[in-house]
């Protein structure tokens, strides 16, 4: 089962609750419009977004577990 659920021709997707940690450049170049970051996701690797053109919608659930890196 794959971690990613892509709907509508990567214009939007759907992060599975699997998925922990989105990777380096996971969507970079893609045509994706919206993106909502689900509660599970912890961390976003570098440049996950890279040339997203398209990108006008990025939402964070109220209840995030995201951890804020420190350099």
């Amino acid at each position: 089962m794959p971690n990613l659920l892509v709907v509508n021709a990567f214009h939007t997707v759907k992060i599975l609750k699997k998925l922990k940690i989105i990777d380096d450049f996971a969507f970079q170049n893609t045509k994706l419009r919206n993106i909502t970051i689900p509660r599970h996701v912890v961390e976003i690797k570098a440049n996950s977004f890279e040339n997203c053109k398209n990108l006008q919608e990025f939402n964070f659930s109220d209840d995030s577990e995201l951890k804020k890196k420190k350099n």
